[in-house]
């Protein structure tokens, strides 16, 4: 893609003010999604207060590491988690359905890494 100058810098700028942890708060409440910064939890209170699927998921982002594409099967299972968590992020989801979508997930992900042994 060709760029200029003044592209780059505006494409810079809206980055940087866009991940600042207030405007990330405000995205995360508009739209759900998780932050790329840790001192964007300190402005969730309210939100984390009435969101628990939210403050959960929250909580176990931070036992996470970064993408290891280290094995064969990583993108096979990396979509299946994808897919697996568009479905997850319907607040409508019993504690049942959470949980038969994750054993799913889960089996589908043994069988992509026993595929490629």
């Amino acid at each position: 893609m060709k760029s200029n100058p003044e592209t780059k810098l505006a494409s810079w700028l809206f980055i940087k003010h866009f991940t600042t942890p207030e405007n990330q708060a405000k995205w995360i409440e508009a739209s759900g999604y998780l932050p790329t910064q840790n001192t964007t939890e300190a402005l969730l209170g309210d939100y984390l207060a009435t969101n628990l699927k939210y403050q959960s998921a929250l909580n176990l982002a931070s036992l996470g590491v970064a993408e290891p594409q280290t094995f064969p099967a990583w993108s096979s299972v990396r979509r299946a988690v994808d897919d697996a968590a568009a479905v997850l992020y319907d607040p409508d989801l019993t504690e049942a359905e959470v949980m038969a979508i994750l054993e799913q997930l889960n089996a589908d992900a043994a069988d992509y890494v026993s595929e490629l042994e």
